[in-house]
C-alpha cells in the first residue's frame, strides 16, 4: 500500500464513521448507531463497489426519495437464456444475475420454485401500474401498495418480485419461508417487512427483494433488520451509500483497505 494512503487511512475512516453517526442523528426518528457498528457498515458497503454505487446499486428509491429523472440502468439484460425462471419476459441488471441465478438454483435443490414475476420496470410502466391501483383502490390506498413513478425500486433493475400468482399467501408458503430465511445469503434483502410498515409506508411484501450485495445483506440479517421497526432496509441502503461517498473521495485503494481492516 502507498505510504501516504496508509498514513491517512485511520483519519479518513474515523472521520467517515462520525459523519455517518451525525447524519443518522440529524433526523428525530433516525436510529442511533454506535461507532463500532458504523465502522462495520462502512467496511461491508465497500463490497458493493464504489463504481456500482455511483451507477445506482444503492440509489434511494422510497416514498420520499425519487430516482434521478430519466434513470435507466445501463446494463439491463433479458433473463431469457440466463437459467433464471421467469413468468413472462423480464429484465434485470447484469450486475445481479450471478446472485439471482445461484439463489434460484439453491431454492430448486431444496424443492422450491422461485420465478421472477416482475424485474425491471421503466418509469412509464410504473406510471401505468400506479394508475391502475389508483383506479381500483383510490389514491390513499394506492400509495400503500404501489410506488409512484420515479420512486419504484423496480426501476433500479436490482429488485425482484417472485411468484406473483401466490401473493396472497406467499409469506406462509414454502417459497416465501425459504426466501425469508435465505435471501441474505445471496445478497438480497426485504425492503417491505411487517415490522417496517410504519416506517416504509408500504404494506408488507414478502415476495419483493432488493439486491445490496452479500456482505451488506448478511450484516443486516445479523442485526435482525427483518424484525426492526426503526432500522429498515432503506435505512441501511442510505447509510451504506453515505459511507461510500466518503470513501470514494479517497479512491478504491482506501475502500479496499477498509474491507480488510
Amino acid at each position: 500500500m502507498h505510504r501516504g494512503i496508509r498514513a491517512t487511512l485511520p483519519f479518513l475512516i474515523s472521520t467517515l464513521f462520525f459523519t455517518i453517526l451525525k447524519s443518522a442523528a440529524a433526523a428525530d426518528d433516525a436510529p442511533r448507531l454506535s461507532p463500532a457498528f458504523a465502522g462495520r457498515l462502512a467496511a461491508v458497503a465497500c463490497t458493493v463497489g464504489i463504481s456500482y454505487e455511483l451507477d445506482g446499486a444503492l440509489l434511494p428509491a422510497t416514498r420520499d426519495d425519487a430516482l434521478p429523472d430519466g434513470y435507466e440502468p445501463a446494463d439491463l439484460i433479458s433473463l431469457a437464456g440466463t437459467g433464471i425462471p421467469q413468468w413472462g419476459p423480464q429484465q434485470l441488471r447484469s450486475l445481479i444475475i450471478p446472485d439471482a441465478l445461484t439463489m434460484t438454483q439453491a431454492a430448486h435443490v431444496d424443492g422450491i420454485q422461485l420465478a421472477v414475476s416482475s424485474g425491471y420496470r421503466s418509469h412509464g410502466t410504473q406510471a401505468a401500474t400506479y394508475r391502475y391501483w389508483v383506479s381500483v383502490r383510490g389514491p390513499e390506498q394506492a400509495d400503500r401498495v404501489s410506488a409512484r413513478p420515479g420512486h419504484s425500486q423496480h426501476q433500479l433493475g436490482t429488485a425482484i418480485d417472485f411468484n406473483f400468482g401466490s401473493l396472497g399467501g406467499f409469506a406462509a408458503s414454502p417459497a416465501g419461508i425459504w426466501l425469508w430465511d435465505h435471501a441474505h445469503e445471496f445478497g438480497f434483502v426485504f425492503p417491505y417487512t411487517p415490522a417496517g410498515v410504519a416506517r416504509s409506508g408500504y404494506i408488507s411484501e414478502p415476495w419483493h427483494v432488493r439486491w445490496v450485495g452479500r456482505e451488506l445483506a448478511t450484516l443486516m440479517w445479523e442485526e435482525d433488520y427483518q424484525h426492526s421497526d426503526t432500522l429498515i432496509a432503506d435505512d441501511y441502503v442510505a447509510l451504506a451509500r453515505d459511507s461510500l461517498r466518503g470513501l470514494a473521495q479517497a479512491g478504491p485503494a482506501v475502500c479496499a483497505t477498509a474491507r480488510s481492516a
